[in-house]
């Protein structure tokens, strides 16, 4: 089984192709489609500053995109922060502060919520830039798509691929770390168990931004190759 999102994003999607991958209320995605526009979109993000290490942020409620971005950003070795969409302020900038995070990618507005306006970027050295998450394009230069390839390959099973905050219920939230072997390994060997399978279509309402919704849903898809609902 691979052991980093880059390796298992490519073995998908020469095992299932145009197998769905992902289908939210809108639109669906393939495995094939996974792989070449995580591809683009990382290629993007390496235009725009994020490498191996770099630590990016994402506020966004569940869909296609949200996974696009994931995804690209982790097969390049850079470290996923997803924040919840019920953050208040005060909230947002302590779980952006706790996890040095550097790049900011959200959505201008959900639920009445407008996650950019007045970020106070003084209490926060060292986040560089922020993105409204429609802003993002999906491709790079021909010279980013071949560090996109590069990147990947250097990403190794020990290396930080996530940090989940955990939910605050009984004190201040803590960020997790989770490299990519052992997330991955420790989604595997819950399959099973759980009757997941390449033929299974999983259907999960939970937050991709929180470790069940991250792990339970996208992760346990990809592994198993089977087909996520949300």
């Amino acid at each position: 089984m691979p052991d980093t999102i880059g390796r298992l994003v490519s073995l998908r999607a020469a095992e299932h192709g145009v197998k769905p991958m992902l289908i939210d209320q809108a639109s669906r995605l393939s495995y094939d489609e996974l792989d070449w526009t995580t591809k683009d979109l990382a290629a993007a993000l390496i235009e725009a500053g994020i490498v191996k290490g770099s630590r990016v942020g994402l506020i966004m409620p569940n869909g296609v995109r949200w996974v696009q971005i994931a995804i690209a950003v982790t097969r390049i070795g850079a470290v996923l922060v997803p924040l919840s969409t019920l953050l208040q302020s005060r909230e947002l900038t302590a779980q952006l502060r706790t996890a040095s995070v550097q790049f900011l990618i959200s959505v201008q507005e959900f639920r009445g919520h407008r996650y950019l306006d007045d970020l106070p970027r003084e209490q926060l050295p060292a986040l560089r830039e922020v993105w409204a998450a429609h802003q993002l394009a999906e491709l790079g230069d021909a010279a980013a798509h071949l560090i996109v390839d590069a990147l990947a390959a250097t990403v190794t099973p020990s290396d930080p691929m996530v940090v989940m905050f955990t939910s605050g219920s009984s004190g201040t939230p803590k960020g997790v770390i989770h490299s990519h072997g052992n997330a991955l390994g420790a989604v595997t060997s819950g399959l099973a168990s759980r009757c997941i399978d390449s033929g299974t279509r999983l259907y999960l309402p939970m937050p991709f931004f929180w470790v069940g919704g991250f792990g339970s849903g996208v992760l346990s898809a990809l592994l198993a190759g089977a087909t996520l609902v949300t």
